[in-house]
């Protein structure tokens, strides 16, 4: 049973919403999850839950016309989306190096505004489907698009309640048993399983969801921004708003000073039993595989994968877009660069 807990008159109230347990994310995995947004009444379609990918969430963050950019083409975009996990009426780019791979994931969805390298030739079914503005620089034009349309990840200022010291949102869904420690901070888009423990100082902004028997300890944030930033050819910076979620498993551990930046696009998943040590930054879109063990001081750049029951030794980095498999350790002051095959041991900069 999940709770919200509402300050009225000094009294605090439990307020029981639907009979509803956060499953495990291994049988979500196995079964799949028709979408957990049913436990605040709303009926939004989305694709299972994936370790890969999160929940996928036909959700609307704009309302934009496509002729501005086609002229062919008249109806409306209202949410961003990536390749490997695409949406009618999305916006999305492909990369120049990923247009003989991954084109073909258009066919999967319709009305959508693409933004197409101007080098390489669009197949017919793309206009007939989609709005197509060609470019030079398809991630840049992307978070331009973002930019001149007002669009940011800036969190929304909204009313706490200040429960024993802490500032909770009378929003957010927390459950039974929980711990909430003085200084904290949780948004109303955050739902909290049972038994919780929420250390001092730490901060929950934005679109969370978290599992039971979740330990965080001291002044951790979990949702900011990280760095996703482009450049125009006269050195102007554009940043991509960070507009995915983060979703954590059950009875996984965080230590002190962590942060867990929110998907950029797609959404950043820690799942079951993972154990993260001090000092680590997790970053957009990353994927932490069940038990795996990411050790102190370890930096994981964007889209990267860890998988099940892997080590990521202290003080190593890990390049954006690179997977380490399943049954892994990364060595101490590792630098890795380029895919770990399952049950390899790497180590050294670079990690071989």
């Amino acid at each position: 049973m999940f709770f919200r807990e509402s300050k009225t008159n000094d009294i605090i109230v439990n307020i029981s919403l639907d009979d509803f347990t956060l499953p495990k994310t291994s049988d979500i995995l196995e079964k799949g999850f028709w979408g957990f947004l049913c436990l605040f009444g709303e009926n939004i379609p989305c694709k299972p839950y994936s370790c890969k990918g999160g929940f996928t969430l036909a959700k609307d963050f704009f309302k934009i016309n496509v002729s501005k950019y086609d002229s062919s083409k008249d109806f409306f975009v209202y949410r961003p989306a990536s390749l490997g996990n695409a949406k009618n009426n999305s916006v999305m780019f492909i990369m120049q190096a990923y247009v003989e791979k991954l084109a073909h994931k258009f066919k999967e969805v319709e009305n959508c505004l693409v933004f197409w390298p101007e080098d390489f030739e669009m197949p017919d079914f793309l206009t007939q489907r989609h709005a197509v503005f060609k470019c030079k620089y398809p991630r840049l034009r992307y978070c331009q698009f973002l930019e001149e349309n007002g669009i940011t990840s800036y969190p929304k200022r909204e009313e706490v309640e200040f429960v024993n010291g802490a500032m909770i949102s009378p929003k957010a869904k927390i459950g039974e048993g929980s711990v909430i420690m003085p200084e904290v901070y949780i948004s109303g888009e955050t739902t909290i399983g049972k038994n919780a423990y929420i250390g001092t100082g730490t901060k929950i902004m934005g679109e969370v969801v978290i599992g039971d028997n979740f330990v965080i300890r001291e002044n951790c944030v979990i949702g900011s921004d990280s760095l996703t930033t482009d450049r125009d050819e006269n050195g102007k910076v554009f940043t991509m708003p960070q507009l995915g979620k983060v979703v954590i498993g059950n009875d996984v551990r965080v230590s002190s000073n962590c942060i867990i930046a929110r998907g950029a696009i797609d959404d950043t998943v820690i799942c079951d039993g993972a154990r993260i040590g001090n000092q680590n930054e997790i970053g957009h879109n990353n994927q932490i595989g069940e038990k795996a063990f990411i050790v102190t001081n370890v930096a994981l750049m964007g889209s990267v994968v860890i998988g099940k029951n892997s080590i990521v030794s202290g003080n190593s980095i890990i390049r954006n877009h690179v997977d380490v498999s399943d049954n892994c350790i990364v060595g101490m002051g590792s630098v890795v660069t380029r895919t770990v095959p399952s049950d390899t041991i790497v180590k050294g900069n670079p990690a071989k």
